[in-house]
């Protein structure tokens, strides 16, 4: 999204590659997804390069949006798809790091 909060581009689309299993938390247990932000190789009147300034997030199960701000080069344009996310895992999603 914009400094505004307005989408840039197209919305993320999903990995299919691991089958999309429920994740049961206990409380105060964490969990992660993988997010993958590609390499803008598009043609710039196809992507409109830009500067993101957040990642709208929507929990499991609900449908209000989280914003989480962080910064990355983006497609102002719809189409190009520039991020991929993968399933939701138990766990901090640190590599490396045991919980």
């Amino acid at each position: 999204m914009n400094r505004s909060g307005a989408q840039l581009g197209s919305p993320a689309t999903r990995d299919h590659g691991d089958p999309e299993l429920p994740v049961t938390l206990a409380p105060l247990a964490t969990a992660h997804v993988v997010l993958q932000i590609r390499d803008l190789s598009f043609p710039p009147a196809t992507c409109q390069p830009t500067n993101a300034a957040g990642l709208k997030v929507y929990p499991p199960n609900t449908t209000t949006a989280t914003v989480v701000p962080f910064q990355f080069p983006a497609c102002a344009k719809s189409g190009p798809i520039f991020l991929t996310v993968r399933t939701t895992e138990a766990g901090t999603g640190i590599p490396f790091y045991s919980t």
